[in-house]
């Protein structure tokens, strides 16, 4: 449509420093898209359950919840107890640079480890 066409010719002209950050958040959205993607594929290989919404990515085992928001920075993860009574909402676990499949292999041992007779010998490779 012409009018379209002329809506955005127009805000090119009025913001036109946006356009300079396109790129950026194209390489962010594409690596987040990666990472969502990764994650999904590393909880289907150990039975986890990965959800996607709102722009979190939430992790449930048997025994917990998890979340943590993809990004091209340092990983807030976040946890909750679901066996527990001590915790009524999710407590940051940690924050750190860690690729999607060592979440997903932490999140899996720290149930194992925490609400079974699994021990870390067993651990579960990359």
């Amino acid at each position: 449509m012409e009018e379209d066409k002329v809506f955005s010719e127009l805000l090119d002209d009025y913001l036109p420093e946006t356009n300079k950050y396109q790129d950026v958040y194209d390489a962010a959205e594409e690596y987040c898209n990666e990472m969502i993607q990764r994650t999904q594929n590393k909880c289907a290989e150990l039975g986890l359950k990965c959800e996607y919404s709102y722009g979190n990515l939430y992790i449930t085992t048997p025994y917990s919840s998890w979340y943590f928001t993809p990004t091209t920075g340092k990983i807030v993860l976040r946890h909750l107890s679901v066996k527990s009574n001590k915790h009524d909402d999710y407590h940051v676990q940690f924050k750190k640079k860690i690729s999607p499949e060592e979440i997903v292999i932490y999140i899996y041992e720290h149930d194992l480890s925490q609400y079974t007779c699994w021990h870390k010998k067993y651990s579960v490779e990359i």
